[in-house]
Parts: C-alpha cells; structure tokens; sequence
C-alpha cells in the first residue's frame, strides 16, 4: 500500500492478490484497492476495489483552483455495477488497462479518460499555467520479441480534453441521478493550478 498526500487527504493504492499461482507469483485475477483517507481524522471517505493486472499501479492527483484535487489511477476495465458494490468484474483481456479520474464532488463516478495495452511503467501530471489546464503523461512498455528489446512508449493527455471526451462509468445508483448534462457542465468549468496558493 502506497499513500499520496494532498490537501488534507490521502490518497491511496494498494494491489490485493486473490491467489497465487503454484510458483509464487501473482495470478492476473488481483484487485486494486483504491482509497481516498481524510488525513486530519483517519477516516476513510472514498473506497472502492478493481480489477488490477499489472504488478505496480502509478496513480496521482491534480489540484484545481476549486481547492480539490482529482485522482487518477489505472486498473482493469470496469463494467456496469455489480451485486456487491465493492468488486467490480472486468470483461476485457488482462492486457487492456484504464486510467480512470475521480472528483471528490461526484464519488458514484469514475471517468474513464484513456486505455494503454502496455504495461505503465511511469506516469506524472503536468500544468499548462496559461491555459489552466493539466496534462498526463504516460511512459508504456509493450511485449519483447526474441532478441528485441520492449518498445517504450511516451504519449501525453490533456486533462481538460480528456474531462469531456472520457466515458462516465457509473459506480453505484444515487437518487438523485445525476444527469449527463449536469456533470459535462461541472467539468468543463474545472480549472487546473501547479500548486493551491495560485489562483
């Protein structure tokens, strides 16, 4: 388990291995339990597991000028919810992972920004100051052939692009519901800042 801190919070990734194969090693089938912890009280406020099939997960965070942070964080494809409102199922191959966002404000959503067949070996969140916009940038590894080394891979998303154009994954029925229109308003008006004192 591994914790990042921001602004009071503390945001958190660990992979729970269901089993382990016959040599000791991690079977694809593990989960990755994601947690948002509040720092001042230790409490947990946002908590969810997933499918999980790479052995290290990079996630981050990326202040706004709203003074809250989103997270990101890759795991396996995620579908619709399931009967146990902790474990969601992937339906995809092992090898397809998701970079997925949450905002504090709506915690039943998950917005799936982006996918990668490699595996993500590094990842980090940069700041466009002029266009208050951050960006992601993804360092991927693919399979090596025989006496090939692994292609490496280093692509960049912007935030507030991918804010728009991401699929809203909905984690649980909330009554209210919200409405698409209502959540693509509220995230087209996210702004990002390098640090909480620029605003």
């Amino acid at each position: 388990m591994w914790y990042l801190h921001v602004r009071g919070f503390l945001f958190g990734c660990a992979c729970v291995f269901r089993r382990l194969s016959e040599d000791g090693l991690c079977s694809p089938s593990s989960l990755l339990q994601v947690m948002v912890v509040d720092g001042d009280s230790g409490m947990v406020v946002w908590s969810y597991s997933a499918p999980c099939h790479m052995e290290e997960t990079p996630a981050t965070s990326a202040a706004a000028v709203d003074q809250k942070s989103v997270f990101l964080f890759w795991a396996g494809g995620l579908s619709a919810a399931s009967p146990d409102p902790d474990v969601v199922l992937g339906t995809e191959p092992p090898s397809l992972h998701h970079l997925y966002l949450l905002h504090p404000a709506f915690p039943s959503i998950l917005l799936d920004l982006a996918n990668a067949t490699g595996t993500v070996t590094a990842s980090e969140v940069g700041i466009n100051d002029l266009w208050k916009d951050a960006f992601y940038v993804t360092r991927t590894t693919g399979p090596s052939s025989e006496g090939h080394p692994a292609p490496l891979v280093v692509s960049k998303l912007s935030l507030r692009w991918a804010l728009m154009e991401g699929q809203v994954v909905q984690l649980k029925e909330t009554a209210p519901k919200i409405g698409r229109g209502e959540l693509r308003r509220f995230l087209s008006r996210i702004k990002f800042v390098g640090s909480p004192y620029q605003i």
